[in-house]
């Protein structure tokens, strides 16, 4: 009897891992690449939130400024969302590629300009990553939000500059190739 229901629950397990998702809540119909559809007006309406912050900024340091912000959050044109063991791949030019486990747990990474912690959750077709450098108050956090069949996704990008003291968000759209 107990042989029998432990193959029973492995069978189950087994059937659950291959068919729902890549790991917990993430669904398979997410993966794949992803353009960027969002068009002059997104493209638009990022620079406005540059130049916002970058006027507030003075005269002497204000160029430098939006020069970097402008670097550090470029619009990418594509978007690879990939399935690597347990973990998920996002793939964008000019950015670094962390296996992440959407599970919530902080995983520590090195970064450039010291360590940070990064944090995933998928929740209400939203993947929700955040990444908050140590001993900094600064953060940014890209949410994914996944339309029902799969198709677009739209990303909010919310940045908190703390030596600026500003908040920088701003929205883009990417459909699947």
């Amino acid at each position: 009897m107990k042989l029998k229901t432990f193959l029973v629950c492995l069978v189950g397990l087994l059937a659950c891992c291959l068919t729902s998702s890549v790991y917990a809540g993430f669904p398979k119909s997410n993966l794949g690449t992803y353009v960027y559809t969002g068009g002059d007006a997104q493209k638009d309406a990022f620079g406005k939130a540059v130049k916002a912050i970058s006027d507030k900024v003075g005269f002497f340091f204000r160029g430098r400024v939006h020069n970097g912000l402008l670097k550090a959050f470029a619009i990418k044109d594509k978007l690879s969302f990939q399935a690597k063991g347990k973990s998920l791949l996002i793939l964008a030019k000019g950015r670094k590629t962390i296996p992440l486990h959407v599970n919530g747990k902080p995983k520590t990474i090195t970064t450039k300009k010291g360590s940070a912690s990064l944090t995933c959750t998928f929740s209400n077709n939203t993947l929700t990553e955040t990444l908050r450098r140590e001993g900094k108050k600064g953060y940014r956090t890209n949410q994914y939000t996944f339309s029902k069949d799969g198709k677009t996704i739209t990303l909010v990008v919310s940045a908190y500059l703390s030596r600026l003291k500003k908040t920088l968000t701003f929205s883009l759209t990417y459909s699947k190739k």
